[in-house]
């Protein structure tokens, strides 16, 4: 687990392999410990909006092509990158307002 802290929003955890993904859209390395400084948080914030922006999900694939229901089942289960991300992205849009670094480590 990673977790994110902030003066500016408090914190939140995420799984290792989906925090190395979000901070990879920001150009950054999910190590034992990271920070976004301050003065770099607007930066950050408007690479992870563009690479949202961009991204595009797959189609979760299905093993019954032909059952409906459970296709409609998986599509509901399925979090997408932006879900995934939304977290970070409201931290940075916080910290950006309040001119307070983004920090980060393992737990």
């Amino acid at each position: 687990m990673i977790r994110f802290t902030s003066a500016a929003a408090g914190r939140f955890e995420m799984l290792d392999a989906h925090a190395r993904d979000v901070l990879g859209l920001v150009e950054r390395e999910a190590g034992e410990r990271g920070a976004i400084a301050a003065a770099d948080v607007p930066q950050a914030r408007d690479r992870l909006r563009s690479a949202l922006a961009a991204h595009t999900e797959p189609e979760p694939a299905t093993e019954n092509e032909g059952d409906e229901a459970e296709e409609q089942a998986q599509r509901r289960q399925h979090v997408s990158l932006a879900q995934r991300a939304w977290p970070l992205l409201d931290m940075l849009e916080r910290a950006a307002r309040k001119n307070k670094p983004v920090l980060w480590e393992k737990v």
